[in-house]
């Protein structure tokens, strides 16, 4: 099967190039390009010491695998190695992680991952959120454990990797073992052909990632004017959009000022440099508007904007603390994706998303049938929620209460996770 693999690589490679050059560009940084074909230098390893290889392929993933991360770098007698796919996960390694690992490198496109192995030697290997990649594990299993933890299966791979299943079980048993994040995912995994004793429901580590300290008073107020919101607003937040979810919520702001005139609404965008496509829809909107990132106020501005475009990076967990109604992106039609609403549930707020959450389907239906969220089938019903929330303030406090309960219930996986991977006499959790 390795094989048939190799010989397919280099034309699938060849066609989908361009689109992995262009997704490079898009991100900026520098693209380690050698780093990617294997050709990395690592420090020696340390006698006596177990080196850890962990991978995190983007920014969501290395967030979301910080607690853990840190609770390894506390053992002494671990060497952790990080490696990450995009340029963006890079640079934050750099900037954020300093002292969680003792040497970063770009992922290697899979066919050079032995290249990579070799240089790097490593006595065990964890991969965040289920990466299969065949020539890695392929490489890894002969004599190097290899580790998933955090493993989800959206709706888009689950389907895709049930029609090829007999290879689905054959990267699968490459795996030493599998750590899921919901019982959806462990079902998912064991169907596809994973052993059931090796599969262990260790729950989400987004929980423990959240942002839950809760911003003090002077930091509020601060972020409160550099933001440009007026006191007493109502406060709207998009988070982590995608188009055309901006516009269903300036939609949504347009109708619903009039009754409220001091509503406000910030658009977080999911990536930031997405700011001069929703800047450009702004523009033909008949509202003013604030852009965070050159401190750019419209024509028709006045001192508090009708729309703060908020296209930093690494804010949005702050921004939520001074928020009223919260709207998870990526989740409106045409999306089926969804974002996580963890660190807006963490922060208290009542949460709306669109039923597009194949993502996070149990972790968002779970949300919202402790009554912490709600589902809105598209920007007509994203609207009328809005509305409600607003004209209801007792239901907003009610809501983001059990949004905050839901949060701290399901906290914990990251502890359940390095016991599993640190206890070999761990018991793995059956599936109901």
């Amino acid at each position: 099967m390795i094989w048939l693999y190799r010989l397919l690589f280099w034309p699938l490679f060849i066609i989908l190039l361009p689109r992995y050059l262009w997704r490079l560009w898009r991100r900026g940084g520098d693209w380690h390009i050698a780093e990617r074909f294997g050709y990395i230098n690592p420090p020696a390893k340390v006698k006596g010491k177990t080196r850890i290889w962990l991978h995190c392929v983007s920014v969501g993933e290395l967030n979301s695998s910080k607690p853990f991360l840190t609770e390894l770098s506390k053992n002494k007698e671990i060497e952790i190695v990080l490696s990450v796919t995009t340029t963006t996960a890079y640079k934050l390694a750099q900037d954020k992680f300093k002292g969680l690992y003792s040497y970063i490198f770009a992922f290697p496109i899979d066919l050079f991952s032995s290249r990579t192995l070799r240089r790097l030697n490593p006595d065990k290997i964890i991969l965040s959120e289920g990466e299969l990649w065949p020539e890695l594990l392929y490489s890894a299993a002969k004599k190097i454990p290899v580790y998933l933890i955090n493993a989800r299966i959206s709706d888009r791979s689950y389907r895709r990797l049930s029609y090829i299943k007999d290879i689905a079980k054959w990267l699968l048993s490459k795996v030493s073992r599998i750590l899921t994040a919901t019982k959806q995912d462990t079902e998912r995994y064991i169907s596809l052909g994973a052993n059931p004793e090796l599969v262990y429901q260790t729950g989400n580590l987004k929980f423990d990632t959240a942002n839950t300290k809760p911003l003090d008073e002077e930091s509020k107020l601060k972020l409160f004017t550099s933001l440009k919101i007026k006191e007493n607003s109502l406060v709207i937040l998009g988070g982590s959009t995608w188009a055309p979810e901006e516009l269903a919520l300036i939609n949504a702001y347009n109708s619903l000022k009039e009754e409220f005139p001091k509503i406000q609404l910030i658009l977080v965008p999911r990536h930031a440099e997405r700011g001069s496509e929703v800047e450009s829809l702004l523009k033909t909107q008949n509202i003013s508007y604030l852009r965070r990132s050159n401190g750019y106020k419209s024509n028709n501005s006045d001192e508090f904007p009708d729309v703060i475009l908020a296209d930093t990076t690494g804010e949005l967990a702050a921004i939520t603390q001074l928020t009223d109604v919260f709207f998870v992106g990526k989740s409106l039609p045409p999306h089926k994706e969804g974002q996580s609403p963890i660190d807006s549930a963490a922060a208290g707020k009542p949460i709306i998303m669109g039923t597009g959450m194949s993502n996070f389907r149990q972790i968002s239906q779970s949300l919202v049938d402790s009554g912490g969220g709600f589902f809105v089938g598209g920007p007509l019903e994203l609207k009328e929620k809005i509305g409600e929330l607003l004209r209801n303030e007792s239901l907003r406090h009610k809501s983001g209460a059990l949004a905050k309960k839901w949060f701290d219930k399901n906290c914990g996986a990251t502890k359940r996770t390095i016991e599993i991977l640190e206890l070999s006499t761990a018991k793995p959790v059956k599936v109901l």
